[in-house]
């Protein structure tokens, strides 16, 4: 068994996607490609064709590096913030109270709930033409071919 923060079922049911949240700032590639290699050298983590690594200000994704150890830097190195900043302020209620996104503290919880609900968006929305702003990635990428209209698996055993 491996456990994951959320994994994604394509609408086929096969796992298309682990994505594990860390509510660090500041990372780098090698950073990234480190902490991806470590996961998987304990075996914590399934093959699957997409792995992200999503931190409040960067996302890293790899795309069918399968199960190597390996240090391989991400596909993708991607700035979050334009399409999570919306959800930023439903996790974080202080009433009359404006913060630009790096003023927000939010837990390693609240975050989560912020990838959820940015990911839930992605799984249901009825067109590409829909996604939010800033993200050509997603479907560059095959991904979102990939997850849409899928299942969405929350810190569960995969």
């Amino acid at each position: 068994m491996y456990y994951a923060d959320m994994a994604v079922q394509g609408k086929d049911q096969h796992l298309q996607l682990l994505l594990e949240a860390k509510n660090k700032r500041g990372t780098s590639k090698i950073w990234a490609a480190k902490m991806r290699r470590n996961m998987y050298a304990h075996g914590l983590l399934p093959e699957t064709p997409f792995f992200l690594l999503a931190l409040p200000d960067k996302f890293y994704l790899w795309k069918d590096v399968g199960l190597s150890t390996d240090l391989i830097e991400p596909d993708y190195e991607i700035n979050p913030e334009p399409f999570l900043e919306a959800y930023y302020p439903k996790a974080y209620t202080m009433p009359n109270v404006t913060l630009t996104l790096s003023e927000y503290e939010i837990s390693s919880e609240g975050f989560e709930l912020i990838l959820s609900a940015w990911l839930h968006q992605i799984l249901t929305v009825p067109s590409i033409d829909l996604l939010p702003a800033n993200m050509n990635w997603i479907v560059n990428s095959g991904l979102f071919d990939a997850i849409h209209n899928g299942y969405l698996k929350l810190e569960e055993l995969v």
